[in-house]
């Protein structure tokens, strides 16, 4: 089947390129996934400290914890992230208003500006 020599080339270079896609797709997808990762825990780190903020500044303005715990829920706007505050025994002192996601917009008319 093989005995050809331009045959034998020609499936050794398919199987170098589809080797070397296959090891770049792979490099590509670590890459990726670790920036996600990275970018998430960053953001998160960013949100969390923001909202340590706003709760000591509520905790030195109120005195008693579960008061500036529903006090900072309630002044600080999380976006997409939903919190809870727990107390030591890990029972939930204040939470985030769950907020629905957005209705999506899809069809013809949903490009369509109201006029």
């Amino acid at each position: 089947m093989l005995e050809s020599v331009r045959a034998r080339l020609a499936l050794w270079h398919a199987a170098t390129l589809g080797v070397l896609l296959i090891g770049f797709a792979l490099v590509a997808y670590v890459y990726t996934e670790r920036s996600t990762l990275h970018r998430t825990d960053e953001y998160l780190r960013a949100s969390a400290g923001a909202f340590v903020g706003v709760l000591r500044a509520e905790r030195e303005e109120m005195g008693e914890i579960p008061a500036a715990a529903r006090a900072a829920v309630k002044d600080f706007r999380f976006g997409d992230l939903h919190v809870t505050v727990f107390d030591a025994a890990l029972r939930p002192l204040a939470s985030s208003p769950a907020v629905a996601p957005a209705p999506r917009r899809t069809g013809p008319d949903s490009a369509a500006a109201p006029g």
